[in-house]
């Protein structure tokens, strides 16, 4: 069975760490032949239950594990929960349905997971998560500025995979 995998890219060097604002949350989530890598941006304002993410990996299931392992070997980088689940396609294209049969701390609940063209432009492919989600940080954002912040996540992982090895490089969109 496939596991979703949460985990929390540390940006800020302190007492509370991993809850700061400018740590950087993402979602790894298994799909049927790849997996996408999703940092989470935050609930869009107006819309209770609706989580706005951007994509910043995509490759074949089997380079899921490698990537998380590879990510893992730094310091700042933690895994805070990871959970299997069952995926049912609900449209053609990217619509799905993530059921979680064993609940987690922070991975509690079901929620659909579909690709949005309208707030995704240029590199940027950002995807709804609906469902009651729990995050260890919880901000919100707006519709007006998402493509801000994803563009300033994006260059806190960018920044981090530099280090990294040639074959990961080619996965970071």
């Amino acid at each position: 069975m496939n596991k979703l995998t949460y985990c929390i890219m540390k940006t800020y060097k302190g007492f509370f760490t991993k809850k700061h604002a400018g740590n950087t949350q993402m979602y790894f989530i298994p799909l049927e032949d790849k997996f996408i890598g999703l940092i989470i941006l935050g609930e869009l304002d107006g819309m209770q239950n609706t989580w706005a993410a951007h994509q910043f990996v995509s490759a074949g299931i089997e380079w899921m594990e490698p990537v998380i392992a590879e990510l893992s070997q730094d310091e700042n980088f933690e895994i805070v929960e990871s959970t299997p689940i069952k995926l049912k396609p609900v449209s053609k294209g990217w619509t799905y349905k993530v059921t979680i049969p064993k609940k987690g701390k922070w991975l509690k609940s079901d929620f659909d997971l579909s690709f949005s063209p309208e707030y995704s432009g240029g590199d940027a492919k950002i995807f709804l998560l609906k469902g009651k989600l729990i995050f260890v940080l919880t901000d919100g954002v707006k519709e007006q500025v998402l493509k801000m912040a994803s563009l300033k996540q994006m260059s806190k992982v960018k920044s981090m995979m530099a280090n990294k090895s040639l074959k990961m490089k080619k996965f970071i969109k």
